[in-house]
């Protein structure tokens, strides 16, 4: 953070970029793997990132899967350039003694000098938002960061505030659909839809709060919830 905070106050012309390698599987791998083995990998990895690296550039561990290389160049591609080297050494199998790894790189580009973020806290934190978005697209992915996701990232947050308000403050309301046999032309059962009943915003529709609710593994609580009120006036509506 140190030196990155250095390099935005010092740079006056070219561009700052961050290639962040983020290796979601790394700690399950390790898990399999004795001492021997993962000290080898663990080389392993350490080789193949810095054949990515040119005169000038730094290397740096965010945490135990994610590393990040800081490029300062007057060329605009270098970044973009650094990307793609990143991604195509990872794409490729690990020897590891007698064994042969695979690690699932995601691969993220952060901009700095394109962005808004005045410090390096604020980059790194913008950094996170991008790997995360990048996970999310799966193994072999390159993703770039643009300013409407840290815009994103404060709307899940709220979203998420929300959500947990609504389960605590019992905003959550059940919306039954009912679901008919059409041979027997009679009632056959109900979906029930979730809905957050807020009381100034009013119904706030499920696509904005079942995504945060999976991602947060809040979904099993909201499920549970909407079965405990759902079912009494399901059973009724079938008796009737």
């Amino acid at each position: 953070e140190t030196i990155l905070d250095e390099r935005m106050r010092a740079q006056q012309s070219g561009h700052l970029d961050l290639v962040v390698l983020a290796l979601p599987n790394y700690a399950l791998v390790r898990e399999t793997l004795n001492g021997r083995e993962s000290g080898i990998l663990a080389g392993e990895l350490r080789r193949r990132m810095e054949e990515c690296v040119r005169n000038g550039e730094l290397i740096a561990s965010l945490s135990d899967s994610t590393t990040a290389i800081l490029i300062n160049s007057p060329d605009p591609n270098a970044g973009l350039d650094r990307a793609g080297d990143v991604q195509r050494a990872f794409d490729r199998v690990f020897h590891v003694e007698k064994r042969s790894v695979w690690l699932s790189g995601v691969v993220g580009l952060m901009p700095v000098r394109e962005t808004r973020l005045e410090s390096a806290d604020a980059v790194l934190q913008a950094t996170r938002t991008l790997m995360r978005k990048a996970r999310q697209q799966g193994s072999g992915s390159c993703l770039r960061y643009h300013d409407s996701m840290s815009r994103e990232n404060l709307d899940r947050l709220e979203t998420e505030q929300l959500l947990r308000n609504a389960l605590r403050l019992g905003w959550v309301e059940p919306f039954l659909q009912p679901l008919v046999n059409l041979q027997a032309g009679r009632l056959s059962g109900f979906e029930a839809l979730a809905r957050i009943r807020h009381p100034e915003r009013g119904i706030i529709p499920p696509d904005q709060f079942i995504p945060v609710a999976e991602e947060t593994g809040l979904i099993r609580e909201l499920s549970e919830r909407v079965l405990d009120q759902v079912i009494p006036e399901a059973g009724r509506g079938l008796r009737q």
